[in-house]
């Protein structure tokens, strides 16, 4: 008997870790379907994948899009400099993330994956990594058999908007690579995609977290 393909909801398709792994995603013969989440209209080349342009304020009106979902991937995430405010970050890194994995849950979803950061943590005086701990802590206590938590440092890679502090701190990097801990160097967008692609195929039930010295 084969293997049922998988049905994986992506959030944060479009972004630069996103649409990488929606392109391997799309490459893996046991993936069945994924399912994009996005704010914006976007097409999709491949029979595959279906792009779905949803009013996350109301997601509990989508909820058909999450019918026999068996993962969840967030790659969804916003600077404060985009969101301009903090409750319009919080939006994006914790809400749109939580409400996601309650609904994905109550349809039989197995395993969530959250792109989070290097620092995360719920008691930490930074805002940014606050949130970003926060949502952690939801996601592993929603129910999943299996959550996995990536926390990059700096993400690397061709952004469709170029932010110039990143890449002024990749420069940077670049050039004092050897004086840098291991733990904050720079994680490849790419090779984070690739790791979270194969990772859908572990069994392992319980909460596994990669920090940025391992995603290389």
């Amino acid at each position: 008997i084969g293997m049922a393909l998988k049905k994986v909801v992506v959030l944060g398709a479009t972004g630069l870790v996103g649409a990488q792994l929606v392109d391997r995603l799309v490459a893996d013969p046991n993936i069945g379907e994924v399912v994009c989440l996005t704010r914006s209209a976007h097409v999709s080349p491949h029979s595959k994948v279906s792009v779905h342009m949803v009013n996350f304020m109301d997601l509990d009106a989508h909820q058909a899009l999450f019918e026999s979902v068996t993962d969840v991937v967030c790659c969804i995430g916003t600077t404060m400099k985009q969101a301009k405010t903090r409750e319009q970050f919080q939006i994006v890194d914790h809400y749109i993330p939580k409400v996601v994995a309650r609904i994905a849950k109550s349809k039989g979803g197995q395993s969530y994956s959250l792109v989070s950061s290097v620092g995360a943590r719920s008691s930490s005086g930074s805002f940014y990594l606050s949130v970003k701990g926060n949502v952690e802590d939801e996601i592993k206590k929603a129910g999943f058999s299996t959550v996995r938590i990536y926390r990059p440092s700096l993400l690397l890679g061709n952004r469709s908007k170029k932010r110039w502090v990143e890449w002024l701190m990749g420069v940077v990097f670049a050039m004092f690579f050897w004086m840098i801990p291991k733990k904050y160097a720079p994680t490849d967008a790419s090779v984070l995609a690739e790791m979270m692609a194969s990772h859908l195929h572990q069994m392992g039930d319980g909460v596994h977290i990669y920090e940025a010295g391992v995603i290389k």
